[in-house]
């Protein structure tokens, strides 16, 4: 018997090995599609209330990230940071919006399952039946698991890979079948089934994850599900996939459901109610991770860090918070009046005066991002004070030699910002939210049923490539025509 474990699929190797494939016919740009899904939010640890639930839900919420992207703080437990690179963060209390999903469908007849919409890593992996019930018998709340013996589409690929983490390993089938994400279904497209797993990082009702990154980070050598929808041009280039993200920060957590409306993902299309003036666009430095150029960071009027060389920040719809290297995070706290650096749980973060109005300013390319004070507070602590959003990835400074992603930038900035990731030029573009946008974008509600549709536009997926352990391959990333409709998970502890 295992003690379950988090089940996300990691960005492990990344080889640059071009995919080349000969096109199918290509429907004409007039027959493209594009859906709008609501989001939802949810808070699954609602009831971690006393300041000691907070502060070790707290603990779990950093370390999870920071094997995430493979970085690590202080010398405690170096080897269990070291190899995983992606973790789902479930964040507390206080309205906090931990991370946004979606319903998919799986199989034939298709089942239905709700995944987590993930910029920070390529592959769509699901629980197997037998694993969740596992999991759920073990009193993990787990969303159900794919029965894969009642798809008639199931192919196995009569391989399996493992997902390593510094506590444990996931083992994952490699397989195809139909997925189906709103109007869009792919026959033969890459799906991992997770059937060992030690300390599960998703909660119920998410099932999995969708990777949205590019085809360079998935493990299984597999082309994510968007990539082959853009590389089939069924989905726009240029309009490929954008995000509206509700929230609940600063709203009392027991005047909120567990789960809430939270937003829009677009595939495709762009929504202009939902956003003025125009978008800026900053292009990647690689595809891989949704990575731009990190000119600096400001408090107020105080430039507080200014890297001499070339950085990236991964723009990361998976993950909650903001993370960087310790000694530049601690400048950003330096400017803010009557801060402190967390210990114990809270090592890695950071607290202050819960009335400081201060704001961070992020600058990529030459322009400037700022975070809404309400964002910056991860969580109210019993003393009073607020837990700082932006933590310590990794120790040490930002280096021009790392090898690692030292900064990562999550729904902490994206919820100010009407995000746009592009497939070709490939960028992520920012614009401001319309009013209509801000006027509704803490409104609670009633949430998207999770059922599916049928889908208008089908293609062939690009099967799973998949041939051992931690494989990797390169492509380019997805155009997308879609916009759908999804679900934003509020105040889950262990987030992505």
């Amino acid at each position: 018997m295992h003690a379950p474990l988090p089940l996300l699929a990691l960005s492990l190797a990344i080889t640059a090995s071009a995919l080349a494939s000969s096109a199918p016919p290509q429907p004409a740009p007039s027959q493209r599609r594009s859906l709008s899904l609501p989001l939802t939010r949810r808070n699954p640890h609602v009831h971690a209330r006393t300041d000691h639930e907070r502060r070790e839900v707290l603990r779990r919420v950093g370390g999870k990230l920071r094997r995430k992207y493979g970085t690590k703080l202080g010398k405690r437990k170096v080897e269990e940071r070291s190899l995983e690179r992606r973790s789902v963060i479930d964040i507390v209390n206080q309205g906090t919006d931990a991370s946004y999903y979606a319903t998919i469908g799986v199989g034939t007849p298709s089942q239905a399952f709700q995944v987590i919409l993930d910029t920070g890593s390529s592959t769509l992996w699901l629980t197997s039946q037998e694993l969740s019930a596992y999991l759920q018998n073990s009193q993990y709340e787990v969303g159900e698991g794919f029965n894969v013996g009642a798809s008639s589409t199931w192919t196995n690929s009569s391989s399996s890979y493992k997902l390593a983490y510094g506590s444990g390993t996931t083992y994952v089938w490699a397989g195809t079948d139909t997925v189906q994400l709103g109007d869009y279904s792919l026959t033969d497209s890459a799906v991992n089934v997770a059937f060992d797993a030690q300390d599960p990082l998703i909660t119920t009702p998410v099932s999995g994850i969708l990777g949205l990154g590019w085809e360079r980070l998935a493990p299984d050598q597999s082309t994510p599900f968007w990539q082959t929808l853009a590389e089939k041009n069924m989905i726009s280039a240029n309009d490929t996939m954008s995000f509206y993200l509700t929230r609940m920060r600063g709203q009392p957590i027991y005047n909120s459901n567990q789960l809430e409306p939270g937003g829009t993902f677009t595939l495709g299309e762009l929504d202009s109610s939902l956003y003025t003036g125009g978008i800026t666009y900053h292009s990647l430095l690689a595809e891989d991770y949704w990575r731009i150029k990190l000119d600096s960071i400001q408090v107020d009027s105080d430039a507080v860090f200014t890297p001499s060389f070339t950085l990236g920040a991964a723009i990361d719809s998976g993950t909650t918070l903001i993370g960087g290297p310790s000694e530049d995070v601690a400048k950003i706290y330096a400017a803010i009046d009557g801060a402190q650096e967390g210990t114990g749980a809270l090592e890695g973060y950071w607290t202050y005066p819960c009335d400081t109005s201060s704001r961070v300013y992020f600058t990529f390319d030459g322009q400037q991002y700022a975070v809404n004070p309400q964002d910056l507070i991860f969580n109210t602590l019993n003393d009073g004070r607020c837990q700082g959003a932006i933590f310590a990835l990794e120790d040490g400074a930002s280096s021009e030699t790392s090898q690692s992603i030292q900064w990562v930038i999550g729904d902490t900035l994206m919820k100010n910002y009407y995000t746009v990731f592009r497939y070709n030029p490939a960028a992520v573009g920012f614009a401001a939210l319309s009013d209509q946008a801000i006027a509704t974008q803490t409104e609670t509600g009633s949430v998207p049923s999770p059922t599916i549709g049928d889908a208008s536009s089908t293609g062939t997926g690009a099967g799973s490539k998949s041939s051992g352990d931690n494989g990797a391959s390169t492509g380019r990333a997805v155009r997308s025509g879609i916009a759908v409709a999804v679900a934003a998970v509020l105040g889950a502890a262990m987030a992505l």
